[in-house]
């Protein structure tokens, strides 16, 4: 595995630690922030990389700084 696809893995496990401390959905979270499931599931599973300003938005929503997520 890539460093850069190791790091995607960890964001994305970052990310959903995050979804469920707050209680939320995937389909919650894919609908407040305008994309689909699937995206929601790329991005914790590490399939699919975050762009900074998705990032900032996730971090928003779930409570969170963006550093948080890149821990």
């Amino acid at each position: 595995m890539s460093p850069k696809r190791k790091t995607d893995g960890k964001v994305g496990a970052r990310l959903i630690e995050a979804r469920r401390a707050c209680g939320y959905s995937q389909a919650w979270l894919a609908k407040r922030i305008g994309v689909t499931v699937g995206t929601i599931q790329a991005y914790e599973h590490g399939r699919a990389r975050i762009s900074s300003d998705r990032l900032k938005e996730l971090a928003q929503v779930l409570r969170c700084e963006p550093a948080d997520l890149l821990k």
